[in-house]
Formats: structure tokens, sequence, C-alpha cells
């Protein structure tokens, strides 16, 4: 047939190196990725320089060794609980807050742990890691539910 390609040659010219385009829009993707990463990795230790604190001074205010706040800061999945102390060793606060098309819900730690009649978690009560790292305890007599 007449002025028909084989979709390999029609591919190559769209994905091939000739085409400027594709080149610029890979390039830039994959330097923002890399930002990213940079940023996700470097964020609990970057926030720690600008306030001026020590991997030491933070260790001495969460009881723990100084390498385990390394840990912490390299850390991809933490306990919200984790996150939360960590920013409190520099006299921070944590705040979640959830984002909608049309508001910003704000919530607060304790809104992440069921309500028991009393409003405090049992002592039978088992952490269970959820999705994003955060822990929620869970009465035991609730894992059994099935």
């Amino acid at each position: 047939m007449a002025g028909h390609q084989p979709f390999s040659k029609i591919r190559e010219r769209f994905n091939g190196p000739d085409n400027p385009e594709r080149s610029r829009r890979v390039e830039t993707a994959m330097r923002e990725a890399e930002e990213e990463q940079q940023a996700y990795e470097q964020g609990l230790a970057e926030v720690r320089r600008a306030r001026a604190y020590t991997q030491a001074q933070i260790a001495e205010q969460l009881g723990v060794p100084q390498p385990q706040v390394s840990r912490i800061e390299r850390q991809a999945d933490l306990y919200v609980s984790t996150l939360a102390r960590y920013l409190e060793a520099m006299g921070g606060r944590l705040e979640l807050v959830g984002v909608f098309n049309d508001r910003r819900v704000t919530l607060a730690l304790s809104d992440l742990a069921p309500k028991t009649e009393d409003t405090s978690v049992s002592a039978a009560s088992t952490p269970v890691p959820t999705r994003f790292g955060v822990a929620v305890p869970v009465p035991s007599s609730e894992l059994n539910k099935g």
C-alpha cells in the first residue's frame, strides 16, 4: 500500500534519538525525579540543619543513640509518632492535613486511633502497620474479627 510504513519505523521516528522534543521531556522528567528523590531523602536532615541542631542533640532529646537519628533521617517509611517526636525534639509539632478539592481537614494524631468507650486505647491493643507506615493501635479483639 502506498504511503504506509511499518509501525516499527513510525515508533523509531517518535522514540528515537532524533526526536529533540522527546529527549527534552525525558531529560526534564529524569531531573525532576532525581530532585524529588534527593528532597525526600534529605528532608528531615535539612530541617534539622536549618534549625541548627546536630544529630547528637536530637538523639539526646529522643533518648536514643545518635546512629538511630541518622536512620530516622534516611528511613523511607516512618511511624507518624516517630516523626512527631523527631519534630518535637526541635521544638516543633507535626500537623496532619487531609487535602480535598473543596477543603482542607486538619487531623490530630489521636484521630488515627480507634475510639473506645473511655476514649483511651486499652493495654491489650496491638499496633497494626498500615499503608504509609502509620501504626494505628487496634484492640486485640478487633484483630480476630473476620
